[in-house]
């Protein structure tokens, strides 16, 4: 992300790295900061059951992929039978 205005310096900057601290029990905070002032802006918090949730979700979207890929690749074998069966009447 490019060119972030630090509401407490009011300088630009751009967010090199997302950071994250662990808080209580299992629950951890991602955050960056200015690296003018050290103007914490935090983005989002997770536990062990958001953090499982996305890692199952991450395996759906490869699957999704996987299952995409394959019905492209059926779909134009199918268009080239077809069109070469068409071709040949």
């Amino acid at each position: 992300m490019d060119n972030i205005l630090c509401d407490k310096c009011s300088k630009h900057f751009n967010i090199k790295k997302i950071k994250e601290r662990k808080l209580d029990g299992d629950v951890k905070v991602n955050y960056f900061t200015c690296p003018h002032c050290s103007t914490e802006y935090r983005s989002f918090y997770n536990n062990k059951a958001i953090r499982d949730r996305l890692f199952k979700m991450k395996q759906m979207q490869r699957e999704i992929k996987k299952m995409t890929d394959q019905n492209v690749l059926e779909c134009e074998e199918l268009r080239v039978r077809y069109e070469e069966d068409a071709e040949t009447m």
